[in-house]
Order: C-alpha cells, then structure tokens, then sequence
C-alpha cells in the first residue's frame, strides 16, 4: 500500500518522467552516432542520451549516482547540448532503456 505513493512521489520529483522531450517517429541512426548510443547505452552511468531528428548528432549527461539522482534536469541538458549542434533534439534513452516512440507521428 505504501509504494504506490512512493513511486508516485519519486516520479514527480525526478528529472524527466514525463514523456514531452522523448523523441517520436521514425529514426535512422548515423553509423558513428550508433556507435557513441550503444557505447552510452552500455555504461553504468549514463542519466540521458539525446540525439537529433536526423540522427546525425548526440549528447550524453552522466550520472555517477544513478539516473535522476544528480543535481540538474539531466533531460534539459541533453537536449540542449545535442541542440548545440542540430535544430531538433530529443531524449533517445534513459539510461539503457530506449524510450524514442518510433511508431508515434514525429513531433513537429
């Protein structure tokens, strides 16, 4: 009985849990920023993994302590890092699990 009101809690007060900065649609990877997503995807402390709409450019923030556990909105400074770079940028993963909707219509 007590968990629901904890998770809940835990998910409000997390970086991230709503799903408006996950990517949608359809996405083709380029080879070297698979590679960088698989190597991020891989490691214990990656928080969130943004890439580009053209799949061409990718950022990372890590976190030694654990996904939404940092200091930061770990989302917000992924996408903007990838934005940098690229016009359009949206969360690919958090941590290993994919969380781009690639079924969904893209976002505009």
């Amino acid at each position: 009985m007590y968990k629901i009101p904890i998770i809940f809690l835990t998910c409000l007060t997390m970086a991230g849990c709503s799903s408006v900065n996950y990517g949608t649609g359809p996405l083709t990877l380029s080879p070297e920023v698979q590679a960088g997503v698989e190597r991020a995807m891989n490691s214990y402390v990656t928080d969130t993994i943004a890439v580009s709409t053209d799949g061409k450019h990718m950022s990372v923030v890590v976190c030694n302590a654990g996904i939404g556990v940092c200091e930061g909105n770990a989302v917000e400074m992924a996408i903007r890092s990838c934005s940098m770079r690229a016009s359009k940028c949206y969360v690919y993963a958090r941590g290993s699990t994919i969380v781009w909707d690639f079924d969904a219509k893209p976002r505009s």
